[in-house]
């Protein structure tokens, strides 16, 4: 098991953030579509996506360990920690595309950002900084915005095709949908 990474918010966080998504899943899927089989697939997907998310932390977290997914988490909390001993800086390190300012800020640590210089793994980091903000730094709740961001990008990509092939929308169904690399990769605090 990944050390550092799950805390009590998490069990407090997380059920609140997942019983939102589904309060905005339903909406989306009453408000926008009146055909019920496609209400059903984007519930059923979403339920599928979060079920993904969770078996991704799942075995990353027991198996794998410390990988990128857990060091992206590190470094929102190190910015995130920071930000509440200093809130004025909160735009400036969002905004920034120059790591070597991020790194210098030190963020009141001891240690600097690890990032390998690479603007998409900082990419992560801001987005789950965001996310972190919201849930409190949980990481498993801030997984779920990763995941149900996710599904939405998958959900319009079925919309395109259903729409291209209409009368073979159920053939479509599962491979872009249901299928396990689809809702297990790209279900977590990812660059996927």
């Amino acid at each position: 098991m990944v050390q550092g990474v799950f805390s009590w918010v998490d069990l407090v966080a997380t059920p609140i953030w997942l019983v939102l998504f589904y309060l905005i899943a339903y909406t989306i899927s009453f408000t926008i579509y009146k055909d019920p089989e496609l209400r059903r697939h984007f519930m059923l997907g979403v339920t599928v996506k979060f079920i993904g998310c969770v078996g991704f932390i799942a075995v990353y977290g027991f198996y794998y360990g410390n990988v990128d997914t857990f060091r992206y988490f590190y470094n929102s909390r190190k910015i995130y920690q920071f930000l509440l001993t200093d809130p004025s800086h909160l735009w400036t390190i969002i905004s920034s595309t120059n790591l070597t300012f991020v790194d210098q800020v030190n963020l009141g640590m001891d240690s600097v950002l690890r990032l390998n210089d690479t603007s998409s793994n900082y990419t992560v980091v801001r987005f789950a900084l965001i996310f972190g903000i919201l849930t409190f730094n949980s990481y498993v709740a801030s997984s779920l915005f990763f995941a149900f961001g996710s599904f939405i990008g998958i959900w319009a990509l079925y919309r395109v095709v259903a729409s291209i092939f209409p009368l073979h929308y159920k053939a479509v169904t599962i491979p872009i949908l249901y299928l396990p690399s689809v809702f297990f990769w790209g279900s977590s605090m990812m660059k996927d």
